[in-house]
């Protein structure tokens, strides 16, 4: 027997399937078919094809939204419930598509649709690494290093932080303590607001009526024995101004913490 004739040609047996518009068709908006090609939400295959599932659900039948259930979605696009399920979430989350109640359907205004997605916290999109300093910033940095130095002259560099908004250089530990006087407990337990020499002396020309120092001694006797009400970082500075305005409206009252501590009160100089 020939062995060609066990041959099958897989094409012999697949069906001809031609598109043609007395078959049916999809009134879709311009604007929709042109975002579609152009992409700008980063939609992955599977994505697409969750797209064009819903919009053969309800632009084909004239509506802009159904009750379309995942199972539908899946017999359309051979996709698992799991996989619907996620792809779903991550299609509302760019906005491309909008839940009202039970019915979904897609979102028209395409302005709105998002490159940005979570799902589950994690983003469906690949990672892309983030660089958070400028080229300015860097052709500055390359520039500074390519300079010659000068032999006669010592310089001491200290460590660069680089943050988003710009690139400053740390301070020297020794300049930061000689500076502080005073420490006022946070509300994360080991944090503290440094109290400088500069700000008591900004805030004693701000409140000549009031011993500054003495209050600010106050202000921690009292941060410490109510843990519960002490202030968070960015609200400190507002509770120190309430506190000192106060005492400078009522210069004569008395601060009830340093009623028993009169004789113990240190000056500036004695604390640093």
């Amino acid at each position: 027997m020939n062995q060609s004739s066990n041959i099958v040609n897989i094409g012999e047996h697949r069906p001809i399937v031609k598109a043609d518009i007395e078959n049916g068709y999809d009134r879709l908006a311009h604007a929709l078919t042109n975002v579609l090609m152009v992409n700008p939400a980063n939609l992955t295959a599977r994505e697409m094809q969750v797209v064009f599932a819903i919009i053969s659900k309800t632009y084909r039948y004239q509506k802009k939204e159904d009750w379309i259930a995942n199972s539908q979605i899946c017999d359309l696009t051979k996709l698992s419930k799991g996989h619907v399920s996620n792809l779903i979430k991550s299609l509302l989350s760019k906005n491309v598509i909008y839940k009202k109640g039970r019915n979904t359907g897609i979102n028209s205004t395409v302005s709105e649709w998002k490159v940005h997605n979570l799902v589950n916290g994690n983003s469906s999109q690949p990672s892309v690494p983030k660089f958070t300093t400028s080229c300015e910033q860097v052709h500055n940095l390359v520039n500074k290093s390519t300079q010659p130095c000068e032999t006669h002259k010592k310089e001491t560099y200290t460590q660069e932080i680089y943050t988003k908004e710009n690139i400053c250089t740390e301070p020297k530990v020794s300049e930061l303590k000689s500076e502080i006087v005073f420490h006022l407990p946070l509300n994360k337990n080991g944090t503290f607001y440094p109290v400088t020499k500069t700000e008591v002396a900004s805030k004693q020309k701000t409140y000549p009526a009031v011993r500054v120092q003495q209050e600010y001694l106050a202000m921690t006797d009292w941060l410490q024995s109510n843990p519960s009400r002490r202030k968070t970082s960015s609200g400190v500075k507002a509770f120190v101004t309430r506190w000192l305005s106060k005492r400078q409206n009522n210069p004569t009252s008395q601060n009830p913490h340093l009623q028993d501590k009169s004789n113990n009160q240190a000056s500036i100089d004695e604390v640093m």
